[in-house]
């Protein structure tokens, strides 16, 4: 059986090792970037959607209108951002 890989409700990240878990708690929903110890939100959406978008650019090579575009869209269907992308 294959193991579900976990990701960042925030921002989508793949969290592996404990210190990519907010406060290094495995049990936490968000990144060790998005999540402080208590697993609050630190970033905003706009913050998440730009660095996003610069991995898209420096990655994957995505000009940036695009790249800012396939990121808010991204981002907007992660389980913290859905209000917001309904708001």
């Amino acid at each position: 059986m294959s193991e579900k890989c976990i990701s960042c409700g925030s921002c989508g990240m793949p969290m592996i090792k404990a210190s990519d878990f907010s406060g290094s708690d495995v049990t936490h929903k968000l990144c060790s970037w998005c999540g402080d110890d208590s697993d609050r939100l630190k970033v905003t959406f706009d913050e998440v959607i730009e660095e996003c978008a610069r991995d898209f650019i420096t990655k994957q090579g995505m000009d940036e209108t695009a790249a800012k575009k396939m990121a808010q869209r991204y981002i907007a269907s992660l389980p913290v951002w859905k209000d917001k992308a309904k708001a």
